[in-house]
């Protein structure tokens, strides 16, 4: 997809964005946040996250079937869950019996 992970509009070929000067190329200030430009069951691209809280991650997104940008909040509090290297979360607690 040839959308900036900035701003969401179409950028061509170009690495930096004519339109808000995002290098394609930079990485996310949010270690936990998944890669720019993952899709999401087939429907959603991701751009950079807006945002990452205690329970959460916030991502710019384009909805590709509704052509249309969206905001994604990924459930991903980091008192019990981490993001594997595969990109998978994972439970951190441990199960009592």
């Amino acid at each position: 997809m040839s959308r900036c992970p900035g701003c969401l509009e179409e950028k061509g070929n170009s690495v930096v964005c004519p339109r808000c000067q995002q290098d394609e190329q930079k990485t996310s200030d949010y270690p936990l946040s998944l890669p720019p430009g993952t899709i999401l069951n087939q429907h959603y691209w991701l751009g950079l996250p807006l945002g990452q809280g205690g329970f959460g991650i916030t991502y710019r997104a384009w909805d590709m079937a509704l052509a249309c940008k969206v905001a994604i909040k990924e459930y991903l509090p980091t008192s019990t869950a981490e993001r594997r290297e595969d990109g998978h979360v994972q439970s951190t607690c441990a199960e009592i019996f």
